[in-house]
This record gives C-alpha cells, sequence and structure tokens, in this order.
C-alpha cells in the first residue's frame, strides 16, 4: 500500500514536472495518455494462445504425475518395501516440483517478452498519434475517458 502510494505521488509529481517543462518551452499543449496495460495484455490474442499451450503444457505434467502416483499405489498395494515406497514418493516430487520450475521459468519469459512487444506496440502508437506522455492506469488517480487509448492499443497489438 504504501509502496503504490509512493510510485503514484512520484508518478504524478513526473507528469507535473513534464507539463511544466513542456509549457514553459513551447506553446503547444502536452497530449498525454493512458493506457490500462494489464486489460491490453488480457486481449492479446498471443496471451490468449499462451495461456491456453499454458493450460495444455499443465494437464501434460499433470497426467505425468498422475502416473507416477498410480504406480506409486501399485508399489503400495503389492506391500514393497519402506524404502522403495519412500524413493518412489521422493522421485515423484522432484519431477513434480522440476516440471513446475520450467513451466514458470518457461512462461516468464514468454510472458516478458510479450510485455515488451505491447509496450513496444504503445510506444509506436503515442509516437504516431503524436503523444509526449503515456501513462499506464495504475498510476493514474484520475482521467478522462477522452485520454484512454487502450482500446486503439488493443486493436493495434491484434494486428
Amino acid at each position: 500500500m504504501k509502496k503504490t502510494l509512493l510510485f503514484s505521488l512520484a508518478a504524478i509529481l513526473v507528469v507535473f514536472a513534464v507539463i511544466s517543462f513542456a509549457t514553459a518551452n513551447n506553446t503547444q499543449p502536452v497530449k498525454i495518455a493512458f493506457v490500462d496495460i494489464e486489460k491490453v495484455t488480457e486481449s492479446s490474442i498471443k496471451w490468449k494462445d499462451m495461456e491456453d499451450k499454458y493450460k495444455n503444457d499443465l494437464q501434460y505434467y499433470q497426467s505425468k504425475i498422475d502416473k507416477d502416483q498410480a504406480d506409486l499405489k501399485k508399489l503400495q498395494d503389492s506391500k514393497a518395501a519402506t524404502d522403495v515406497l519412500q524413493k518412489k514418493y521422493q522421485d515423484i516430487q522432484t519431477k513434480a516440483q522440476e516440471y513446475m520450475t520450467a513451466l514458470q521459468n518457461e512462461y516468464t519469459a514468454k510472458t516478458n517478452a510479450l510485455l515488451t512487444e505491447i509496450k513496444t506496440k504503445i510506444t509506436e502508437y503515442a509516437q504516431t498519434n503524436g503523444y509526449d506522455l503515456v501513462l499506464f492506469e495504475q498510476s493514474v488517480v484520475y482521467a478522462s475517458k477522452n485520454v484512454d487509448i487502450t482500446e486503439s492499443v488493443i486493436t493495434l497489438v491484434n494486428k
């Protein structure tokens, strides 16, 4: 909460500084917009495809764990030695952790790449349309819907 408040105050100060500087050095008004990057991301076709692939990958790894657990159950039913059961259980736990780490690493990298691409599209849109400053919605306390470029950016991202 405290960090969010400090971040918001810092963003407001930056906006005022930019406006003051631009007004002092230029007779044209500063053109400012904001974008809801979370909405842009979640509306992205690439994001939706990535979510579907993640679910499929998660199901794949879960089926492998389920198979190993079924094997463990068979060992338990066959009255296997305790040390064999413990080893199998530890192997399952290790595999599950490895699978989750691999998924997390893969999709963190993919998410970061997508966010970089979206930020590039926002920059392109801002430059093409003459914006001096584009803020993320999280740093905006109030803004008229007239300065919300989210839908336009979604259209650009999905081209």
